[in-house]
């Protein structure tokens, strides 16, 4: 919900109340937790993987493995 401040024009950002501000970031906060794994124990072999395989990013060692 915006809330608009008498006698000015809208310039730049939005103000939004607390609750918007909320209610955005907690739908922010489950796309990202959607993509989310978590390896554990097992992360030391992950970046030894990503190391091996010369690539920059976690999302192209995932693109390998699952391509295989």
């Amino acid at each position: 919900m915006e809330v608009e401040v008498p006698g000015r024009k809208r310039k730049g950002r939005v103000l939004l109340s607390t609750s918007e501000k909320e209610r955005r970031l907690k739908a922010v906060r489950m796309r990202v937790d959607r993509s989310r794994v978590i390896l554990g124990e097992e992360y030391e072999r992950w970046k030894a993987l990503k190391q091996k395989l010369g690539v920059r990013s976690d999302a192209s060692v995932a693109k390998v493995l699952l391509d295989r």
